[in-house]
């Protein structure tokens, strides 16, 4: 129950920094005795999985925040704001649906793309603009360069919590341990400094 609060603050302060809150909907199949599908639904996120993505979130910037007080060569989980060719294909789809995004050419801060979700939510056409925003972004990528996450509104991030176990998560949970172990900060410099840029 506390961790549970917790989230929704963590939630909350998401909301109030602006970050974008977008959805990627996963097809969920129903089946009956014989594995025969028998409907495709969409397979909505409950309580524990948004509690797991809030405290994954913040042990990611948690991290990028340490490597950047240790002064400390790292892969860092970037995301850059969109181009502007992109924010103007996205405001000619919207325009298309009826949507006037008043400033979104001069400003595609994470807090108008927000605006804009929130205008449709609940309408027959909020998956299309959710997509619509979702390919207008650009792409994130790993970097050795602390560039900040745009859609989280971030300064400090990185990505060492996936499931997945992507190489650069992996070189981060290696320097991590190394400066933790109290490794000799020009030695972990000499030995991680073209790491993360081969690594990112």
């Amino acid at each position: 129950q506390l961790m549970g609060e917790l989230a929704s603050v963590l939630m909350e302060k998401r909301r109030q920094r602006g970050g974008l809150e977008l959805d990627s909907p996963e097809p969920k199949f129903r089946l009956d005795e014989n594995g025969q599908v028998l409907e495709i639904v969409t397979r909505k996120r409950g309580l524990a999985e948004h509690m797991i993505e809030e405290f994954m979130l913040l042990a990611n910037c948690s991290a990028a925040k340490f490597a950047c007080g240790q002064q400390i060569p790292f892969i860092y989980r970037i995301h850059e704001s969109p181009t502007l060719d992109r924010m103007e294909n996205l405001c000619r789809v919207l325009e298309v649906m009826g949507i006037t995004a008043p400033g979104l050419r001069q400003n595609s801060s994470p807090a108008v793309l927000t605006k804009i979700m929130d205008d449709v939510r609940g309408k027959d056409m909020e998956q299309i603009v959710n997509d619509a925003i979702i390919r207008s972004m650009a792409k994130a990528r790993y970097s050795p360069e602390n560039k900040g996450h745009f859609g989280l509104m971030l300064d400090d991030y990185t990505h060492f919590t996936s499931p997945i176990r992507r190489y650069p998560d992996l070189s981060i949970h290696r320097i991590i341990s190394a400066n933790l172990l109290h490794m000799n900060p020009e030695r972990l410099k000499n030995r991680f400094g073209s790491f993360v840029k081969d690594s990112a």
